[in-house]
C-alpha cells in the first residue's frame, strides 16, 4: 500500500526532530564558572545607580542548571565610575561591588530570566552603603566553544521596582559577555 507524500513528509520530520533531540549537547552541564564583563549605561528612572554611559563592571560567576532552568550567584566590580548621584550622595563614587541573584530559563542556546541584585557603593571620601533589593531582566544567547567552553552574550534591563517598568527606555538597556567554563 502506498503512502500518501504527507504522511512520508511527516515520518521525516519526526525522524530529523528526534535526532535533534537526543543528541549530546556541547558545553552543556549542570554546572559553571564564568568570567565576564558589562556595558552599563545611565539609568534615569532608577537614579540611586552611580552608573554613567561606557562604564564597564567585571564579573565573576557560579551557575547551577537542571535543563532547562539555572540559578546563576555572582558578582561584579566596578573599578571606574563615572555617573552622578542624588542629592545626599553627591560625593565622587570610588567603586560599586554588585551581587546578584538570577534565576535563569534556558533553551538550548537561548536565556532569559529576573534577577534580584544589590550594590555597595563606596565614594571618594571612604563612606559606603547598601542600596535596597532591586531587579534586572535579562535576555540572551549562549554560544557552545566546544566541550567545556561557551560563550554568553547578555543583555539586561535593570529595575528600581517593578511598577516602574512602565517607564522603559531602550537607551537604558545594559550588554553583558561571559566566557563560561561548564563542569
Amino acid at each position: 500500500m502506498n503512502t500518501p507524500c504527507r504522511f512520508q513528509w511527516t515520518r521525516a520530520a519526526l525522524g530529523i526532530a528526534l535526532a535533534l533531540a537526543i543528541r549530546p549537547a556541547l558545553a552543556e552541564s549542570p554546572h559553571s564558572l564564568s568570567v565576564g564583563g558589562r556595558y552599563h549605561t545611565e539609568n534615569t528612572v532608577f537614579s540611586d545607580l552611580p552608573y554613567g554611559n561606557a562604564d564597564i563592571s567585571y564579573g565573576l560567576a557560579y551557575t547551577f542548571a537542571e535543563e532547562h532552568v539555572g540559578l546563576k550567584l555572582g558578582a561584579d566590580f566596578s573599578p571606574d565610575v563615572s555617573g552622578a548621584r542624588d542629592a545626599p550622595n553627591t560625593n565622587k563614587t570610588d567603586y560599586v561591588v554588585t551581587p546578584q541573584v538570577n534565576f535563569v530559563v534556558k533553551d538550548r542556546m537561548f536565556r532569559g530570566g529576573v534577577g534580584i541584585l544589590t550594590s555597595y557603593i563606596r565614594d571618594d571620601k571612604g563612606e559606603g552603603e547598601w542600596l535596597d533589593l532591586y531587579w534586572q531582566m535579562m535576555l540572551g544567547l549562549c554560544i557552545p566553544l566546544g566541550k567545556n567552553l561557551s560563550l554568553e552574550g547578555n543583555v539586561y534591563y535593570v529595575l528600581e521596582r517593578w511598577d516602574k517598568i512602565t517607564e522603559f527606555r531602550l537607551k537604558e538597556l545594559e550588554y553583558g559577555l561571559w566566557l563560561n567554563y561548564n563542569f
